[in-house]
C-alpha cells in the first residue's frame, strides 16, 4: 500500500474518532443551565408595584422569576399574566405554608429554601430579594456582564442595601422615578443586604435568615465591590458600605400611603416600634441618590 494511501486512511480514522468524540460530548454540552440569572421572591398585595419591579430586572439582564404569593387578595394575576404566558414568571401559592408556620420571617425563609432547591440545575445565579428591592449594577452594564467580569470566582455575593425613603410623595406607581431621598451610606441599616447565590453551593436546609445562606465547604462569599468576605459564627458583619460594582436599592417605605397604611401596622406586629419606624423614616431624608434613573 502506498504512503499516500496510508495517509488518507489515517486521516479518515482521525475524522471518525473526532466525530465519535463530538457525538459523545454533544449531549453533555446541552446539559448547561437554562438561565444565567434568576430571581426568587415572595410577595403580598404588591400588584401596584410588580410591573415596574419585573420590567426593571428584565432590562438589566434577569431572565426568570420564581415568585411566591403570600395570601394576596389584590389583582396581581392581571399584572403578572403577560409574563407568565411568556414563561418569564412562575408563581406558587404559599398560603398553605403561612397557615402551617404562621410567623414571619420563617414564612419567607421557607420560600427561599424552596426556590433554592427548585433553581438547582436551572440557573447559574439566583438573587433572593424582595419586591421593594432593586438590584443596581454600576457602570451601566448588565447584571450578567457584571457577574462574569467580577464574580466568576464567587459562589455567593452579599449585596448591601441603600435604604430609600418616601421623598414626601403620598402615592406613586413608580418608585424608581420618584423616590430619590435615602439614608446616608454609613447608616447601620445599609450594612445589611441580600444575596445572589449559585444554588448548588447553598446548604438551604441550614438557612436561618433571609439575608444569607450557609455554603458548602471551600465556597467563597464576595461583596458588592468584588472582594472576598468571610462569615463569622454563621453570620455576616460589615463596618463599611461596599458597592463598587453592585448594590440593592431598598424602597423600604415605598410611598407615604404605603408607609402609613401598610408598613407601620405590619412592622408593629413583627419587630419595630412606632418610634423606631418614624426615626428611620426621618433618617431616609438625609441624602439623595439618583443613580438608578440612568439605567
Amino acid at each position: 500500500m502506498s504512503v499516500s494511501k496510508n495517509i488518507q486512511l489515517f486521516k479518515a480514522e482521525i475524522r471518525s474518532i473526532r466525530f465519535l468524540f463530538l457525538a459523545i460530548l454533544f449531549p453533555v454540552f446541552l446539559l448547561g443551565k437554562e438561565f444565567e440569572v434568576s430571581i426568587g421572591a415572595i410577595f403580598h398585595n404588591d400588584a401596584r408595584y410588580l410591573k415596574e419591579w419585573v420590567d426593571y430586572h428584565l432590562r438589566i439582564g434577569v431572565e426568570h422569576f420564581w415568585l411566591y404569593d403570600d395570601c394576596s387578595d389584590d389583582p396581581w394575576q392581571e399584572v403578572l399574566e403577560p409574563y407568565i404566558k411568556k414563561g418569564v414568571v412562575e408563581v406558587f401559592d404559599w398560603s398553605a405554608t403561612r397557615k402551617r408556620i404562621g410567623c414571619w420571617p420563617q414564612i419567607q425563609i421557607e420560600a427561599y429554601k424552596n426556590v433554592i432547591e427548585r433553581a438547582r440545575g436551572e440557573t447559574k445565579w439566583l438573587a433572593l430579594i424582595d419586591t421593594d428591592e432593586f438590584i443596581l449594577v454600576k457602570k451601566k452594564q448588565s447584571l450578567q456582564r457584571c457577574l462574569k467580569k467580577y464574580y466568576e470566582g464567587a459562589d455567593a455575593i452579599y449585596v448591601q442595601w441603600l435604604l430609600f425613603g418616601t421623598s414626601g410623595i403620598m402615592t406613586t406607581d413608580s418608585l424608581l422615578k420618584n423616590m430619590t431621598s435615602c439614608a446616608r451610606k454609613d447608616h447601620p441599616w445599609n450594612n445589611v443586604g441580600k444575596m445572589i447565590v449559585r444554588p448548588e453551593k447553598a446548604i438551604f436546609e441550614m438557612m436561618w435568615t433571609v439575608h444569607h445562606v450557609p455554603l458548602l465547604p471551600s465556597s467563597k462569599w464576595f461583596n458588592g465591590s468584588g472582594k472576598e468576605v468571610f462569615m463569622a459564627n454563621n453570620n455576616m458583619f460589615f463596618t463599611s458600605h461596599q458597592e463598587s460594582h453592585i448594590r440593592i436599592n431598598h424602597y423600604f417605605f415605598r410611598d407615604e400611603k404605603f408607609f402609613r397604611e401598610v408598613k407601620i401596622p405590619r412592622k408593629l406586629k413583627r419587630d419595630m416600634t412606632l418610634e423606631e419606624l418614624f426615626q428611620l423614616h426621618e433618617d431616609c431624608k438625609q441624602a439623595k441618590n439618583r443613580e438608578i434613573l440612568h439605567r
